[in-house]
């Protein structure tokens, strides 16, 4: 046993335990928001190819990135290593994150598993308009060939959601209905970080939360 318990398994990994948990009653005053409000972040791969091969070593994955507006959507573009090519032959793998307002919600099934509620043609746009910017980036059209049938498709690097703060916690990530529990990840943002990667907000919000924390809950 302990005073005081801080979650920060991931948005998945930290709703299932409170789910799982709040099914067996050993949680049983969590509220009806847990499980709720989850979004990919608007992410998806994306890779094209692109001019000729001058073989040269791939860069870190997301050592840089644009952002920029495509028909009215914000995008940030994070360049990545596509898996399995040491070397540039023509290809650019990119990690798209767009503002995209589709959210879904988590379930257990009978035997316990978590399960999630996602429709991915509801995130469609959000593929093709990361697919848009960057094929102008690279002065190809859209419909150049695709490296992989996994490829070009939304997915997500950043799930989000789950235990939103001011729903399922307060807004320092104290869980509602148990004193003492306490979510410090993704799972505390609501679907989305604005069209960017969440790692510094998920950082600047526990720092945040743990300061308030530790000055009221002695």
């Amino acid at each position: 046993s302990c005073d005081k318990l801080f979650l920060a398994a991931g948005s998945i990994g930290s709703t299932e335990l409170l789910m799982r948990a709040q099914r067996s009653g050993s949680l049983k005053d969590l509220n009806e928001h847990v499980g709720r409000g989850w979004g990919s972040n608007g992410d998806a791969a994306v890779v094209r190819s692109f001019a000729m091969p001058e073989f040269v070593t791939q860069g870190a994955a997301s050592a840089s990135m644009v952002q920029t507006d495509v028909d009215g959507m914000p995008v940030t573009l994070e360049n990545w290593c596509v898996p399995g090519v040491s070397v540039d032959v023509g290809i650019i793998g990119s990690l798209g994150m767009t503002l995209d307002d589709k959210r879904a919600d988590f379930g257990l099934d009978r035997d316990g598993n978590l399960t999630l509620d996602w429709s991915q043609p509801d995130s469609q746009r959000a593929v093709e308009t990361i697919n848009k910017e960057i094929a102008s980036a690279n002065n190809v059209l859209t419909g150049a060939p695709m490296f992989s049938e996994s490829a070009n498709m939304g997915f997500t690097a950043h799930p989000l959601g789950g235990a939103v703060l001011g729903k399922a916690a307060d807004d320092y990530g104290r869980v509602k209905g148990h004193k003492g529990l306490y979510v410090m990840d993704g799972s505390m943002i609501p679907g989305n970080s604005g069209a960017v990667n969440p790692v510094i907000t998920i950082t600047a919000l526990a720092e945040r939360n743990m300061e308030n924390i530790v000055a009221n809950d002695r």
